[in-house]
Protein backbone atom coordinates (compact mmCIF):
# COMPACT_ATOMS: atom_id res chain seq x y z
CA UNK A 1 0.00 0.00 0.00
CA UNK A 2 1.46 3.33 -1.01
CA UNK A 3 1.38 5.83 1.86
CA UNK A 4 3.86 8.53 0.80
CA UNK A 5 4.60 9.65 -2.76
CA UNK A 6 6.57 12.79 -3.53
CA UNK A 7 9.41 13.97 -5.78
CA UNK A 8 12.11 12.45 -3.51
CA UNK A 9 10.70 9.03 -2.65
CA UNK A 10 7.76 6.63 -2.56
CA UNK A 11 7.04 4.65 0.60
CA UNK A 12 4.70 1.69 0.73
CA UNK A 13 4.09 -0.70 3.60
CA UNK A 14 1.73 -3.00 5.45
CA UNK A 15 1.64 -3.13 9.24
CA UNK A 16 0.54 -5.76 11.69
CA UNK A 17 0.18 -6.09 15.44
CA UNK A 18 -0.42 -9.01 17.75
CA UNK A 19 0.78 -10.65 20.92
CA UNK A 20 3.32 -13.36 21.71
CA UNK A 21 2.65 -16.42 23.87
CA UNK A 22 4.07 -14.41 26.78
CA UNK A 23 1.61 -11.56 26.19
CA UNK A 24 4.22 -9.18 24.74
CA UNK A 25 3.12 -6.71 22.07
CA UNK A 26 4.49 -7.71 18.67
CA UNK A 27 4.36 -5.21 15.82
CA UNK A 28 5.79 -5.33 12.34
CA UNK A 29 6.11 -3.30 9.16
CA UNK A 30 6.82 -4.87 5.76
CA UNK A 31 7.30 -2.76 2.66
CA UNK A 32 9.48 -0.81 0.30
CA UNK A 33 10.93 2.61 -0.30
CA UNK A 34 11.77 3.77 -3.82
CA UNK A 35 14.23 6.51 -4.69
CA UNK A 36 15.47 7.32 -8.21
CA UNK A 37 13.38 4.41 -9.55
CA UNK A 38 15.28 1.90 -7.36
CA UNK A 39 13.14 -0.02 -4.85
CA UNK A 40 14.57 -1.14 -1.51
CA UNK A 41 12.64 -3.63 0.59
CA UNK A 42 12.46 -3.83 4.37
CA UNK A 43 10.99 -5.79 7.26
CA UNK A 44 10.83 -4.46 10.81
CA UNK A 45 9.77 -6.51 13.82
CA UNK A 46 9.31 -4.88 17.25
CA UNK A 47 8.49 -6.66 20.52
CA UNK A 48 7.76 -5.12 23.92
CA UNK A 49 6.73 -6.64 27.25
CA UNK A 50 5.06 -3.33 28.23
CA UNK A 51 1.28 -3.65 27.73
CA UNK A 52 1.00 0.15 27.39
CA UNK A 53 3.63 0.36 24.62
CA UNK A 54 2.35 2.59 21.80
CA UNK A 55 3.09 0.07 19.05
CA UNK A 56 1.02 1.88 16.42
CA UNK A 57 3.19 5.01 16.46
CA UNK A 58 6.51 3.59 17.63
CA UNK A 59 7.00 0.98 14.89
CA UNK A 60 6.68 3.60 12.12
CA UNK A 61 8.96 6.04 13.95
CA UNK A 62 11.60 3.34 14.37
CA UNK A 63 11.29 2.42 10.68
CA UNK A 64 11.62 6.00 9.48
CA UNK A 65 14.54 6.68 11.83
CA UNK A 66 16.40 3.65 10.44
CA UNK A 67 15.68 4.58 6.82
CA UNK A 68 16.80 8.15 7.45
CA UNK A 69 20.04 6.93 9.03
CA UNK A 70 20.70 4.93 5.85
CA UNK A 71 20.23 8.10 3.77
CA UNK A 72 16.67 7.74 2.53
CA UNK A 73 14.05 10.51 2.21
CA UNK A 74 16.47 12.88 0.45
CA UNK A 75 16.14 11.48 -3.09
CA UNK A 76 19.83 10.58 -3.18
CA UNK A 77 19.72 6.78 -2.89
Amino acid sequence: MLFEDNSNYRLGYKTGWGFTDKGHSLGWVVGWIEENKHPYFFVLNVESPDPNYNMKEVRLKILKDILKEYGFFEGAM
